[in-house]
């Protein structure tokens, strides 16, 4: 028999797809950047009214921390441009290159993320937090850190083809036309598969491992992050951070807060050190050139710091 939340959030969930297939359709026929713009503002607040209204997801959950940044990463830039809020320099990529493709396959990753969320509702909504975190499987446990381990294998690899001296010397952009000469995909294809591992392993490991898998996969992530590589490094963070929630390891409130301080901080950090060679990068740049509130560049945020200057 279906639970409460399945009866009550089935209706919710086909309306919430409908709007999610109207704006995307919206998004990728009209041709007009922004209306995509639009397109995508409101895809967004479907899923995030879908998360908290239907699914009764706690707006600081992990689940929820990871769709603000989606959000704020995505659309801090275009949805003040499209509203005519952006008071100050508009980068030229985005009045040169069309962007409706671009936001209409961000409105399928909305609508994916939702999906994803509702169907996790639904399938674990009444399993006790102690129970949860009980279950574990030491062979899927060991398989993830086999997983995560080969992961690492195939970054050094990568690294190898493309020649560690060239990488060395490289920017994070320069990085990418590296790869794409040197690299038969070792390197990229490293930094989806490590934390494929991390997440069976800490899905699956024993509660007195979670600690150390955990420490494992910030060491990762703090060296991917490190290289330049901020989504690949802040994904997997927030993915773990809900799988230990999921098994009932509950971190305060307080802590999401602190979380999405640091994403702040972290997107202009990477940006300020993918800027320069990887031989070249230091804590004391990050100190000196990040600034806070550029983490969602030409955002709203941004754009009221600006409009305070300027009055």
């Amino acid at each position: 028999m279906r639970s409460r939340l399945q009866r009550s959030g089935a209706a919710v969930f086909g309306l919430s797809v409908a709007a999610h297939a109207g704006f995307y359709a919206a998004a990728a026929g009209a041709g007009d950047d922004r209306l995509a713009a639009f397109a995508a503002a409101g895809s967004f607040t479907v899923a995030v009214g879908a998360a908290l209204r239907s699914l009764e997801i706690h707006p600081l959950a992990p689940a929820m921390l990871y769709l603000w940044a989606l959000g704020a990463f995505h659309l801090g830039l275009v949805t003040p441009w499209a509203l005519d809020m952006s008071s100050g320099s508009v980068p030229l990529w985005l009045l040169t290159h069309r962007l409706d493709t671009s936001l209409a396959l961000l409105i399928v990753a909305f609508a994916c993320y939702q999906t994803g969320l509702t169907f996790a509702a639904w399938r674990w909504p009444t399993i006790a937090s102690s129970r949860t975190a009980l279950l574990h499987s030491v062979g899927m446990y060991r398989i993830g850190l086999a997983v995560a381990a080969f992961g690492v294998v195939l970054l050094i690899a990568g690294a190898w083809t493309i020649g560690f001296d060239r990488l060395a010397q490289a920017t994070y952009f320069e990085s990418y036309r590296l790869t794409q000469l040197y690299d038969p995909r070792l390197f990229i294809s490293s930094l989806q598969v490590s934390p494929m591992g991390f997440y069976l392993a800490m899905a699956a490991a024993p509660v007195r491992r979670m600690p150390w898998v955990a420490a494992l996969g910030l060491v990762w992530c703090v060296a991917v992050f490190a290289l330049g590589y901020r989504g690949f490094a802040l994904t997997p963070a927030a993915a773990m951070l809900a799988v230990m929630h999921k098994r009932g390891f509950h971190l305060p409130r307080t802590a999401g807060l602190a979380a999405l301080t640091v994403v702040l901080f972290a997107i202009p950090a990477a940006r300020s050190l993918r800027d320069n060679p990887l031989s070249e990068r230091s804590l004391g740049d990050i100190a000196v050139e990040t600034q806070p509130l550029e983490g969602i560049e030409g955002s709203a945020a941004a754009c009221v710091r600006s409009s305070i200057r300027s009055s």
